[in-house]
């Protein structure tokens, strides 16, 4: 059976409470203005309204706002057909690695959670290498969103990546299309200890290495 990520709803009591507050940067490095960008998609139902670039702008659909985005919705599904999964790749500025930990996604689109539009189930995976070859990820855990309009949190033991692939599993229901408002990716900051720990273990290896430099010279 694959893991369930820890997850806990901002802003109200969800029937899954916090976990203790870990240390996360405070910069999402999914966002387009900090370099993150799509990849790749399997789908969006047009370039435009609903575009795969919109769950990185920074905006969560507002009915009163006219500046908000819809975020993204898959194209419209085919009777009969396999329409999961949905992948989308997130690459962050630089195509650098970075050790994340925390995933904040928003189901929040103009369709209302009735429709049953919405994600439900989120695959994540990670990669430090090609952002196209599938044997190149790595299984982080599986979301379940609840379906509510608001930023959902995912924490994870912190994973090396350069890419975020989200695979969307299902909605709940609707048989036209799946779609999904905002995502958000931090990364994990070491408490002191592990970074004593990291120092401690860096400092033997370059002991290792000098002693092996100066055994090969002699």
């Amino acid at each position: 059976m694959l893991p369930f990520l820890t997850g806990w709803a901002r802003g109200e009591e969800t029937t899954t409470s916090p976990p203790p507050a870990p240390s996360y940067g405070v910069k999402n490095i999914a966002l387009f203005k900090n370099g993150g960008r799509i990849v790749s998609y399997t789908s969006q139902l047009d370039d435009h309204y609903w575009k795969a670039s919109n769950l990185i702008d920074g905006v969560v659909f507002e009915r009163t706002d006219p500046n908000t985005t819809n975020g993204w919705a898959s194209r419209v599904f085919s009777a009969g057909a396999d329409n999961f999964p949905q992948d989308i790749v997130i690459g962050f500025e630089g195509d650098k690695p970075h050790f994340i930990g925390q995933v904040v996604i928003n189901p929040t689109t103009p369709d209302t959670a009735w429709l049953g539009r919405w994600a439900r189930e989120i695959e994540l995976f990670v990669s430090t290498e090609s952002p196209d070859n599938p044997t190149h990820y790595k299984y982080v855990g599986t979301c379940k969103l609840v379906n509510k309009p608001e930023p959902q949190v995912f924490n994870f033991s912190p994973v090396e990546a350069k890419y975020l692939k989200l695979r969307i599993r299902s909605n709940w229901g609707s048989d036209r299309y799946v779609s999904l408002g905002e995502v958000e990716v931090y990364e994990a900051i070491p408490s002191t200890g592990e970074l004593d720990q990291l120092i401690a273990r860096l400092e033997q290896l370059l002991r290792d290495l000098k002693r092996y430099r100066d055994e090969t010279q002699k």
